[in-house]
């Protein structure tokens, strides 16, 4: 009789590979359980959904207290949560901004829309859903500088949520 072979836990290699988590539920079960009723710190990396895609959200410094979220390049073996942000819908904002091509210096119109989103607050070893959390960005505010990527429709300006618009939320489940 053949012996059983046990595989060894599966754990992320990189932040990129979350992208599952949040996109079908599955984790990683060489990764840290995640106990609620444990104190202190449940550390956690910020996945953003762009088309349909989840990459890891880069974070500035001030957005979080040390240790909160994975930043780029951090040690993934340790993360406990993954915050999935996706935009969920969106309304005009009733804004139109005049603006200016950097480089040929052509003026363009900009609609502003308002964006709803969703943050879910995921156990990186098992996949399950946690929490969630619906909200709204809003701004009537022209922008100062925009940001496109190639292809995108430069006349629409979608306004993007802050993490001060989440971060009461996330605390609940990152730093007990």
């Amino acid at each position: 009789m053949a012996k059983k072979t046990e595989e060894a836990p599966e754990a992320p290699a990189f932040a990129s590979d979350l992208e599952r988590v949040c996109a079908d539920g599955l984790g990683f079960s060489g990764l840290p359980e995640y106990r609620r009723s444990d104190k202190g710190l449940h550390p956690a990396a910020l996945m953003r959904k762009s088309d349909d895609s989840w990459t890891q959200n880069s974070i500035s410094p001030g957005d979080y207290p040390k240790g909160w979220i994975l930043d780029i390049g951090d040690d993934v073996s340790k993360t406990q949560l993954v915050a999935c942000y996706e935009q969920t819908g969106t309304t005009p904002a009733g804004k139109v901004c005049d603006m200016e091509e950097k480089e040929t210096k052509k003026a363009y119109k900009m609609t502003m829309y308002n964006t709803s989103y969703l943050v879910r607050v995921v156990d990186a070893r098992t996949g399950k859903t946690i929490s969630q959390h619906k909200g709204r960005a809003a701004s009537t505010t022209c922008p100062i500088i925009t940001f496109f990527s190639e292809g995108d429709d430069k006349s629409k300006y979608y306004t993007e949520a802050s993490p001060k618009d989440y971060r009461t939320f996330l605390r609940r489940y990152i730093s007990t």
